[in-house]
């Protein structure tokens, strides 16, 4: 009976333990505020990508890699009533392969690898005002430098 016990309990904290993994949308990235018009000419960030968790491991989100349990980045966004496209694009270059997840403004999961000349580009369109959590994604282990670019269309 005891064995049944300690079984279970492991199941349990690792089941746990995956939970702590998983990108978590409460909580908040670097805080930006932006607008439809102010994202109508392309704006660059300089970020870093990936994290110690594996992506793989969380059933509940599309994808693969390796990123933060907290977002990269927190948007919140204001469309301004102009039903524009929202275009995030990460930009690796030749040091690392990365990918895209973005968690929009109406709770549903976006991921992308590779769209644009093995960039990941996420693009939304009539993209409404809201908070947006993005999470930069190392589609390798460890952390690489790449380029977050935004735009409005």
């Amino acid at each position: 009976m005891k064995a049944i016990w300690i079984v279970l309990l492991s199941v349990m904290v690792s089941g746990v333990a995956l939970a702590n993994e998983c990108p978590d949308f409460k909580q908040n990235g670097t805080e930006r505020s932006l607008s439809s018009d102010e994202l109508f000419s392309k704006r660059s960030f300089n970020v870093e990508a990936g994290g110690p968790n594996r992506l793989s491991q969380c059933h509940s989100v599309p994808g693969i890699g390796y990123l933060t349990t907290a977002p990269d980045l927190t948007l919140t966004y204001n469309a301004s009533n102009r039903d524009r496209m929202l275009s995030f694009k990460l930009v690796g270059g030749s040091s690392c392969d990365t990918a895209l997840l973005v968690n929009d403004a109406g709770g549903q999961w976006h991921y992308n690898d590779d769209s644009s000349n093995l960039d990941p580009v996420i693009k939304l369109s009539q993209a409404p005002s809201g908070i947006y959590d993005i999470w930069f994604v190392n589609i390798a282990s460890g952390l690489c430098n790449a380029v977050l670019e935004i735009e409005t269309f």
